[in-house]
């Protein structure tokens, strides 16, 4: 009898299975992206033994037509029951094909009897090869489609019986080192792409197969599995055909088995498969090959020489061995990541449950109440109270962006009073720019131009003040510390200031608008997505949407209101102002009369020749009169020019600086009161007053605005299946 280790007889064997059952579960369920389970991945080139090596493992015969067997990856599950042998077929398709991919979709009845396996995996390739036929066709039909060369498609063939051992295979494709006829360019890409894909996963264990009749170093395989395990850690590498060995060659590969030559963590070993006629043969057992394969390596040079501490790396029942040994310890350093994942799944699962309509958790009335509860919840940290968590992205912090280029904009309408110098000629378009004050804030613009239409030259002043003197001096002067003379030229001035201000304020509401609609709009879907089929969802984004359109048109209404204000010059803070004025009087003064002596000497002569032609033209002949007249003129030609036009330029500014701060204030506050805290104040009244039955409404109400899809039905339960699964896999690894 020969001594076959399954690996069902050590300590950790019935916790490693029902592990694997677990996992394997998770995996037809469609988590292997989710979950990174450890795989032993069969590779090498075309013809070396993989297929073989599979059935050594599995006791099963693949199917031998044609190389199909080697145009799709197989995954092979074992799994050791004391009950009798049986084995199911699956199909499991790649998520980017046109069906449901990733999880396993069975394929025919359950297998009791050996013979039938090979047929069934047979027609299960034939389905993944033409994925647009229906594969249940496949089962009865004889096909012969032309189907693709290659696939990522996977036939899985789950076996059970008491003389299996817990392991789990994937056979690929063999990897092509030339084109043909039947094979392209493309073949070859496709089949080495699908090869290192399962290769470079880390809990991938690769099962290297290297057939000894061929020069090792030419092997394709073996450059990818230095590659993408250059450590050697993850590969076991296996010897096939040992008796095709060239005379001479029996060394280079005897090194290898002992560990001196391409040495690996995991070693090397070389096992001995039927040939074709011992295949074909109908008294050729599995358990017959076994023994013939521990007779071979037992009475066949040079491997009958080998000493005993490497006799361990011959035979399949070794390799067997050795690959429990392995899996068992990649399952054992997985195991803290599998814990971590399956609770970030369960967590993630019930968030999505949580998400669905609720059932047989109270009436459907107190449902409702509880959503809209929630729901308003959320509303008052996202949208009113502010969420710290939302960083640029909240609704509050948006705003005060908004807030800031909205003072920006506001400065960008402020006055600019251009002087022209005294003495150009006034055919000189030449314009004096003003230097920046030094005493107004630094976050304060000063703008040499106005883009709104707000500058003004000191003759322009002059002008508006002597059209609109008369007026002012009869008007009636409500508030005589600021309403300086002529207050209407002050008043002019300030409207075409306010005037600019519409603009940037409607922008800044309908911005407003913008974002609170848009993140309304996802917290109404969050909260009340999955009832849009019973119209709840609709309903609450009606009352929501009007409630709104309330708030922004009293906002609006507010904010026409200030502006209509701020067109009115006035300030309670006299003393503030007078300071401002004075400055800014000093500043006008200073930049006007300019320091050039010549500019003063020619003023000064200018002034005496008027007023000597003025003295003389009055017939004044008395020389201390004439000097009177001459210098009196001429002072008040010195310090008085323009003197109404700096007063009005110098109060004018001054109350801008008051009143844009003032604005720049009043906004956001009127913006918050009116429309962002009285739409918290009102959002959850206005949806338990609305959201009622109205007269001669059925009883039903509340329950037909719960009513849920077909889809949420097929996803609630999807979703409680997987919560059944993934609490058992936690229990399962805990």
């Amino acid at each position: 009898m020969v001594e076959y280790h399954d690996m069902n007889n050590d300590a950790n064997g019935a916790n490693r299975r029902k592990l694997l059952d677990t996992l394997n579960s998770l995996r037809a369920m469609g988590f292997s992206k989710e979950l990174e389970l450890p795989n032993m991945v069969c590779v090498g080139s075309q013809s070396v033994g993989k297929s073989s090596l599979i059935e050594a493992l599995s006791g099963l015969n693949l199917p031998r037509q044609s190389g199909t067997c080697t145009r799709c990856p197989i995954e092979c599950r074992l799994r050791h029951t004391p009950g009798v042998w049986e084995a199911r077929v699956f199909l499991r398709f790649d998520s980017s094909s046109n069906r449901r991919g990733d999880t396993d979709i069975p394929f025919g009845e359950t297998l009791t009897d050996k013979s039938a396996v090979q047929d069934r995996i047979a027609r299960a390739q034939k389905a993944v090869l033409c994925p647009d036929i229906d594969s249940k066709r496949f089962l009865n039909e004889d096909l012969e489609p032309r189907g693709r060369s290659f696939t990522r498609d996977t036939v899985v063939i789950e076996v059970f019986g008491k003389e299996l051992s817990d392991l789990t295979f994937v056979d690929l494709p063999g990897l092509i080192a030339n084109s043909s006829d039947s094979l392209t360019e493309n073949d070859i890409q496709l089949v080495e792409d699908l090869v290192t894909s399962y290769m470079a996963l880390p809990t991938s264990l690769i099962l290297l197969v290297v057939a000894c009749e061929s020069d090792f170093e030419t092997h394709k395989s073996v450059f990818l599995a230095r590659k993408y395990d250059p450590t050697g850690e993850r590969t076991i590498g296996v010897l096939t055909k040992p008796d095709r060995i060239e005379p001479g060659e029996e060394e280079r590969w005897l090194k290898m088995i002992a560990g001196q030559a391409n040495a690996l963590k995991n070693g090397w070993f070389a096992v001995k498969q039927p040939n074709s006629k011992e295949l074909r043969s109908r008294n050729y057992t599995w358990e017959r090959a076994r023994a013939k394969e521990l007779e071979y390596f037992e009475t066949t040079p040079p491997w009958s020489t080998i000493s005993g501490i490497h006799k361990k790396h011959l035979g399949t029942s070794k390799l067997a061995n050795q690959l429990g040994d392995v899996l068992s310890i990649a399952i054992q350093k997985i195991l803290p990541s599998i814990r971590t994942e399956i609770g970030r799944l369960i967590r993630d699962n019930e968030s999505q449950l949580e998400k669905l309509p609720k059932q047989g958790e109270g009436s459907p009335r107190s449902i409702v109440r509880e959503l809209i509860d929630k729901f308003v919840a959320e509303v008052m940290v996202k949208l009113v109270r502010g969420d710290p968590l939302a960083k640029k992205l909240g609704l509050i912090q948006m705003l005060h962006a908004s807030y800031e280029i909205l003072r920006q904009e506001l400065q960008g309408a402020s006055l600019v009073f251009c002087l022209k110098r005294v003495g150009v000629d006034d055919d000189d378009e030449g314009v004096k720019e003003l230097p920046r004050p030094d005493f107004i804030p630094e976050d304060e613009l000063w703008l040499v131009s106005s883009p709104c239409g707000t500058e003004y030259t000191l003759e322009e002043v002059d002008e508006m003040a002597k059209w609109l003197g008369a007026y002012s001096r009869v008007s009636r002067h409500v508030y005589p510390e600021t309403d300086d003379y002529p207050f209407e030229v002050k008043k002019e001035l300030i409207s075409k200031v306010v005037g600019a201000w519409h603009q940037p304020v409607r922008t800044l509401v309908a911005d407003a608008e913008d974002a609170f609609s848009r993140i309304l709009a996802e917290l109404v879907g969050a909260h009340f997505g999955m009832y849009h089929h019973g119209k709840l969802e609709e309903l609450v984004s009606e009352i929501t949407n009007r409630l709104l359109q309330t708030c922004k048109d009293e906002t609006t209404t507010q904010l026409d209101a200030l502006l209509e204000q701020e067109a009115e010059p006035y300030t309670a803070h006299i003393g503030q102002f007078k300071t401002y004025k004075a400055q800014y009087l000093r500043y006008y003064q200073n930049v006007f009369l300019l320091p050039d002596p010549m500019d003063k000497l020619r003023n000064v002569g200018e002034a005496i020749v008027d007023a000597t032609v003025d003295a003389l033209t009055d017939g004044s002949v008395n020389t201390m009169e004439f000097g009177k007249k001459v210098r009196g003129s001429t002072l008040q030609n010195l310090n008085g020019a323009h003197q109404s036009a700096l007063e009005i330029m110098a109060s004018t500014r001054a109350h801008y600086h008051i009143a844009y701060r003032r604005f720049s204030d009043n906004v956001p506050m009127t913006i918050d009161q009116y429309f962002v805290r009285s739409f918290g104040k009102k959002i959850r009244n206005a949806l338990h007053d609305e959201i009622q039955p109205a007269e001669g409404q059925s009883d039903n109400y509340f329950e037909e605005l719960l009513r849920e899809s077909d889809s949420v039905s097929v996803l609630r339960n999807d979703l409680l299946t997987k919560r059944k699964l993934l609490h058992a896999a936690r229990r399962e690894v805990l």
